[in-house]
Parts: C-alpha cells; sequence; structure tokens
C-alpha cells in the first residue's frame, strides 16, 4: 500500500471498539490494566507481569476502544486541555499512556442512579465512587 493510500484511510473507532468493549449492556464494566490490555488477566503470574510493566502506550484507536470516543473528540478535548495528550514515540506517531488513559476514564461522573454494586457499597458504609 503506498504512502498516500495510507493517508487517505480513514479509522473507524467504532469498529476498534466492538473488538475491545463487551456487546452485552448487562456486563460489568471492566477496569483496563496492563495485564488484561495484554490478555494476561487470567494468567498465572499476570499480576506481577503487570507490576514489572511501568506502563503501555496506546495507539490512538485503542484510546478510541477504551473511551468510546472518537478522534475528533479526543483531539478537541485535548485542545481544551481535558484530555491527557499522547506521547511522541517517532517523528511521526503519538501513543498515550494507558495509566493517563484509565485514569481519565475513571474520573468521569456516572450519568444516572447508583448501581447495585454502589448501593450495597453505600449500605456497608463504604465509599461510592461517582
Amino acid at each position: 500500500m503506498s504512502s498516500s493510500a495510507k493517508r487517505n484511510t480513514k479509522f473507524d473507532c467504532a469498529s476498534a471498539a466492538s473488538t475491545v468493549l463487551p456487546l452485552e449492556s448487562s456486563a460489568k464494566p471492566e477496569t483496563v490494566t496492563p495485564a488484561n490490555y495484554l490478555g494476561l488477566d487470567n494468567t498465572p503470574g499476570a499480576g506481577l507481569l503487570a507490576a514489572s510493566v511501568r506502563d503501555v502506550l496506546v495507539r490512538i484507536d485503542n484510546v478510541c476502544a477504551i473511551t468510546g470516543l472518537s478522534v475528533p473528540t479526543i483531539y478537541r478535548l485535548m485542545s481544551q486541555n481535558k484530555f491527557p495528550r499522547p506521547l511522541k514515540i517517532t517523528r511521526t506517531a503519538r501513543a498515550w499512556k494507558l495509566s493517563e488513559v484509565t485514569a481519565w476514564v475513571d474520573s468521569r461522573e456516572r450519568d444516572g442512579p447508583l448501581t447495585r454494586d454502589q448501593s450495597y457499597a453505600a449500605a456497608a458504609g463504604g465509599s461510592v465512587s461517582s
């Protein structure tokens, strides 16, 4: 494929998201960690490996899949200083730290009433994150 054909190829975040995010709405949202991002979530020693990996760099297609946002929305939020900026990994390539993306996701407010898990945590005297 020529470089001009690569530049004209439009990335589809929706197709990337369908490969990463669960499709059923009743599924419990899973926190993205280096271990499960690498497909090691049920592997013995995954915790040790994840602890030894300082951070994982993810490209824009995976950032779209993790956040559910489109590429233009990510760049618009970056221009407003509301989304982490990527690292320059080569002269033209950029990537985000997975920890920064997941921290941004965790900082978002929930929409709607408390979930059953949050209700149980509040009843048990635990903290309820919103």
